[in-house]
């Protein structure tokens, strides 16, 4: 299958650990025979990473370049709110993210598209997955229902984008029972349209505990939040 990935965050240099396991995600997804491409915005601090197998698109939204805060945790005050100049970059943003993964998909012929945080990523994979007629499937990692809970506006565009995924996953208990008081509730329960919990991979370099609980306590992570959430 051929599957474009849309995401805030990706590893921008060897060693980086935003959001490595989406890394990890796609590279998989590549071993096991699919064409994956990546788009994700730029960032002053991107150097040139193994991608094992995976092609990488980064976007420019703004000018000077010092100005690119959007995504890789950049536009997040606390992990929770987002940063006064994110407001005024996210237009930008929205634009600049839906052109690229457009143009993307139909260079690559991407049959589907794996979207990464609701906000503010989940909006573009929508307008793109219908303008294309193909699935999107929206990953939750965290910081982006926690936004969504805080702001009424916020929560209206996760509500229209949960409704319009083909799939949603959450990456701990926590988030599933966030995204089902946001809005994931659909008229049948054999819809495609349903919320799973799935831990997020752990990536190369990070030891392989025995349980979850391990996992959470070795990275740090308190009451079941998601490794390594900041996205925005």
């Amino acid at each position: 299958m051929k599957i474009s990935v849309f995401t805030s965050s990706y590893p921008r240099f060897p060693g980086d650990g935003t959001a490595p396991f989406i890394k990890s995600i796609c590279e998989n997804l590549a071993q096991l025979g699919h064409k994956v491409v990546v788009v994700a915005p730029y960032d002053p601090e991107v150097r040139q990473v193994k991608n094992g197998g995976v092609q990488i698109h980064r976007f420019r939204y703004i000018w000077p370049n010092r100005m690119h805060i959007m995504g890789h945790g950049r536009a997040l005050d606390a992990d929770v709110r987002l940063r006064p100049i994110a407001f005024l970059l996210l237009p930008f943003y929205l634009m600049a993210g839906f052109i690229k993964l457009l143009n993307i998909t139909g260079q690559h012929g991407s049959q589907a598209i794996h979207v990464h945080w609701v906000l503010p990523n989940g909006l573009v994979a929508a307008w793109v997955a219908a303008w294309r007629n193909i699935p999107f499937i929206l990953s939750l990692h965290g910081s982006d229902v926690f936004v969504a809970q805080r702001n009424p506006v916020f929560r209206s565009v996760a509500r229209y984008v949960f409704h319009r995924a083909a799939g949603v996953t959450a990456c701990s208990p926590e988030l599933y029972q966030a995204a089902l008081q946001l809005g994931v509730g659909f008229a049948s329960r054999d819809s495609l349209n349903a919320v799973g919990s799935e831990p997020n991979p752990i990536y190369p370099g990070f030891s392989h505990p025995r349980s979850p609980q391990d996992v959470r306590r070795e990275s740090g992570t308190a009451s079941h939040r998601c490794l390594r959430p900041v996205g925005i």
